[in-house]
């Protein structure tokens, strides 16, 4: 059975709204995870130095 097009349209737009969520979703968590690795970073800098001060 064939969908008219105006329930596919519709579809599409439900589906893209959720590929839009989805790569939101991924882009926060990505840069979440960039923040944390910068952050052990500085951390480990610190220590570094902390330690060379000595």
């Amino acid at each position: 059975m064939r969908k008219c097009d105006h329930e596919m349209e519709h579809e599409d737009i439900e589906r893209s709204k959720e590929a839009c969520e989805l790569s939101v979703a991924y882009l926060a968590m990505k840069s979440q995870v960039e923040n944390v690795r910068s952050e052990k970073e500085f951390q480990r800098i610190k220590i570094v130095k902390n330690i060379s001060n000595v």
